[in-house]
């Protein structure tokens, strides 16, 4: 742990070199949340129907880009080039993992974020008049806390698999791109899983998309039933589970390649 700390710290250090471009790269992530709380308003001002109470739809989109910009990962874009130009093999021989260094460069990445961030959201909740989580108690909040971690552990492995890819794939954008799609459809990051078709509804219920993002934010704000968050931790924990049978599975046979080929 001293060494994940380590890393931790120097990501820290490293990001305050680039706080206008942490800064550009914050504000580009909360536009979308904003933008669909702004039409969702919208259309409740002009008579439709929303699919959930207006103080738990603002509610769910501000907490929503607090848990993206905690759960954002981007480690795959790097990790397929360190594979590909053979960049690799010098981290090999380090005294760390090399899981390891990008876990601690994505959690330091974000104090700065977050020093940007709360700030933010808290001038966005006086724009739309949020107001507080009804029925919050000290269970819902450990709940929140737990799923949100489940969640944040999930979408940096399913990330870092998709870098991993590179040991057999020329060029992962393309998986990258799929991810990108069915997340955006099936995660509750554009529209509620509420507001979805049923049929939709049911996928993502299935999907791991759900519970990489929306999940937890529909612990804290939502009116979910006991059933409801046991059946939502039990998909997460069996979701986290795969991927980590997985991360392991790709990361041994992709060395084995990686070193077949002489890199």
């Amino acid at each position: 742990m001293r060494k994940f700390f380590m890393m931790v710290r120097l990501a820290v250090i490293e990001i305050m070199a680039y706080r206008v471009d942490t800064f550009l790269y914050l504000a580009s992530g909360i536009i979308s949340p904003v933008i669909m709380l702004t039409i969702w308003l919208t259309i409740d001002s002009s008579g439709g129907r929303l699919p959930m109470e207006k103080t738990i739809l603002v509610n769910y989109f501000l907490i929503l880009m607090v848990v993206e910009i905690a759960n954002s990962a981007w480690s795959s874009q790097f990790v397929s080039a360190d594979i590909r130009y053979g960049r690799l093999s010098k981290y090999l021989i380090k005294p760390f993992s090399y899981f390891m260094q990008y876990g601690g460069q994505n959690i330091g990445e974000k104090v700065l974020k977050f020093i940007y961030l709360l700030p933010l959201v808290f001038i966005m909740g006086i724009i739309f008049q949020a107001r507080p989580v009804e029925e919050f108690s000290v269970t819902t909040l450990l709940l929140f806390i737990t799923s949100w971690i489940l969640s944040a552990l999930l979408m940096f492995l399913v990330d870092f698999i998709m870098g991993l890819a590179s040991f057999w794939l020329q060029d992962s954008n393309s998986l990258s791109e799929l991810h990108d799609v069915l997340y955006f459809i099936f995660s509750g990051r554009i529209v509620p899983i509420v507001a979805l078709p049923s049929v939709a509804q049911q996928i993502s219920f299935i999907l791991p998309f759900r519970y990489m993002l929306s999940f937890p934010v529909e612990i804290i704000t939502g009116k979910m039933t006991v059933v409801e968050i046991s059946s939502g931790l039990s998909m997460q924990i069996l979701w986290l589970t795969v991927t980590v049978i997985l991360y392991y599975f790709v990361w041994t046979k992709g060395l084995k390649r990686y070193s077949a080929v002489g890199a």
